[in-house]
């Protein structure tokens, strides 16, 4: 039988069976961790507006002095920000979810697990306490058969 198929074959609950099989947690049934977001602007978005470094500033008079292009492109930058951020945490949202959902499965395949160890534990100490009866029912009828031929010390 090859690593693989022994990999897959389930737990033996059977009470005959002394062979104890487990299984290792291999790193290939976690979920998939989400792929890090690219450093920089992504390459798929169109601007309306060019920046304020790509506009040739105007010589008029500005009132108050405020660059306003200036202000939106900061607005729109930040806006852009919070949006990957956001994309992020729901990407990291599911991922939690995700692995949740796993270790909740691994949770109650263990907890199987353990109540198979434990019922056959249970069975071995019904066949021990058995197998003691039978060795004193055995003593006895051995030490009452030679009860006149050996002479107890």
């Amino acid at each position: 039988m090859t690593a693989e198929r022994e990999h897959d074959r389930p737990f033996s609950s059977q009470p005959g069976s002394s062979k104890m099989e487990t299984r290792k947690l291999a790193t290939t049934d976690l979920p998939e961790r989400p792929a890090e977001p690219a450093k920089g602007p992504p390459d798929k978005v169109f601007h309306f507006l060019p920046s304020a470094t790509e506009r040739q500033p105007e010589k008029r008079a500005v009132p108050g002095g405020r660059d306003w292009a200036a202000a939106l492109d900061l607005i729109t930058e930040a806006s852009e920000a919070v949006r990957l951020a956001e994309d992020r945490t729901i990407a990291a949202e599911q991922y939690n979810q995700q692995l949740t959902q796993f270790f909740k499965d691994q949770g109650k395949a263990t907890e199987a697990k353990i109540a198979a160890a434990e019922k056959r534990a249970e069975l071995a100490e019904l066949r021990a306490a058995e197998a003691e009866e039978w060795l004193a029912r055995l003593h006895d009828a051995i030490v009452g058969g030679f009860k006149g031929v050996v002479a107890p010390r």
